[in-house]
């Protein structure tokens, strides 16, 4: 999954100026030959974004871009939908969503930021996920969901019990149309140490997980049920 942002934000794209570059990333991406997620603009509802605009120029660029790979016939890439989840200072999702003709996939990005901001708590996967996930079937009920970002701190709680939880519990048991977890392994100072290994008990869980059967699914036959859901 490749995700791509547009750091000038969203304007120069709808007056057309980043066409010539549009054009030569689709071609780009054609010629790879295999199938490709692409990730555009991802939590487009979050101030502070250097993409975050009104609905109509987000959708607007959106469909600027698709339409470049749709000339191209780069039919092998994949276009994920991908805002943050319902959360303090966030805008509703639903307004920015392109339409079920130009989305292949829909995403969720969230975290457990447990201590690391003053207004935070430990939050279980259900409290973090749960109305947006619902929010996002009923939005686009026919799309299978990435979690494309997630992640948990250290600090505020046992981030080895919430990860064994999250992926060994709720997203299997009770988040069906989860295809894919990606975690977000960074250790960002700015933010908190992301990684799965931020601490042993931490990596243990990890192993655990990586290590169940529901998560050995070969990259070739979750891209091939992914790409059903395609327009």
């Amino acid at each position: 999954m490749l995700t791509w942002v547009p750091r000038d934000g969203l304007g120069p794209i709808n007056l057309g100026q980043h066409d010539t570059d549009i054009h030569r990333y689709a071609l780009a991406l054609r010629a790879v030959g295999y199938p490709v997620l692409l990730r555009f603009g991802q939590e487009m509802n979050l101030p502070g974004t250097g993409w975050f605009a009104a609905p109509q120029a987000y959708i607007a660029a959106w469909r600027r871009i698709r339409g470049t790979f749709e000339e191209v016939g780069a039919g092998n890439v994949s276009f994920v939908w991908c805002p943050y989840v319902h959360d303090r200072g966030m805008r509703r999702f639903e307004p920015y969503y392109p339409g079920d003709d130009v989305v292949d996939v829909v995403g969720l990005d969230g975290y457990n930021w447990g201590r690391r901001r003053w207004w935070r708590r430990y939050r279980s996967f259900d409290a973090i996920f749960g109305a947006s996930y619902r929010d996002l079937r009923r939005l686009a009920p026919d799309k299978p969901i990435i979690l494309a970002e997630l992640g948990c701190a250290e600090t505020g709680g046992d981030k080895a019990a919430w990860m064994r939880d999250a992926l060994l519990s709720a997203i299997p048991e009770r988040y069906p149309a989860v295809e894919a977890v990606v975690w977000f392994d960074h250790h960002r100072p700015d933010h908190t140490d992301w990684r799965v290994d931020s601490s042993p008990e931490a990596l243990g869980a990890w192993r655990d997980i990586v290590a169940d059967p529901r998560y050995q699914l070969a990259a070739a036959e979750l891209m091939d049920r992914l790409s059903r859901h395609r327009r």
